[in-house]
């Protein structure tokens, strides 16, 4: 009879399961580095707006994806057609925090990402930080 022994089935399966245990992190790390770099770029976009709100009225701005009729509000809403972050600021007269925050059902769902004045960017839920 051909085939393969009970054995050298079970050496292919934890050869196989081996490689996914490595695969799987890197793979987790890969798609938080992305998602971090797209938030950052959306808070890098508010930051400057926020600069530029400063530069001409002397005070930060609060920001939202709807202002209505907020006075000291800027509007932010993201390019794309599913971004995976929405956007928003909290601001004093000399220092504002940029918000990034996963949109439910999102890949980044849960995740917070903040940015301050200083451009201090941190990951507030600690979802994307590598575990020992």
């Amino acid at each position: 009879m051909r085939g393969f022994t009970l054995i050298e089935l079970m050496m292919a399966v934890a050869i196989i399961g081996a490689l996914a245990a490595l695969a799987v992190p890197n793979y987790r790390r890969t798609t938080c580095k992305a998602s971090q770099t797209e938030a950052s770029r959306g808070m890098k976009a508010v930051a400057a707006l926020e600069e530029s709100y400063r530069a001409e009225k002397d005070t930060y701005a609060s920001v939202a994806t709807s202002c209505g009729s907020t006075p000291m509000c800027i509007s932010f809403v993201p390019k794309g057609t599913n971004p995976a972050f929405l956007y928003s600021a909290s601001a004093t007269t000399t220092t504002y925090t940029v918000s990034a925050s996963g949109k439910r059902g999102s890949k980044m769902d849960g995740a917070v990402w903040q940015l301050d004045q200083t451009g201090k960017l941190s990951d507030v839920t600690g979802l994307c930080r590598s575990r020992p």
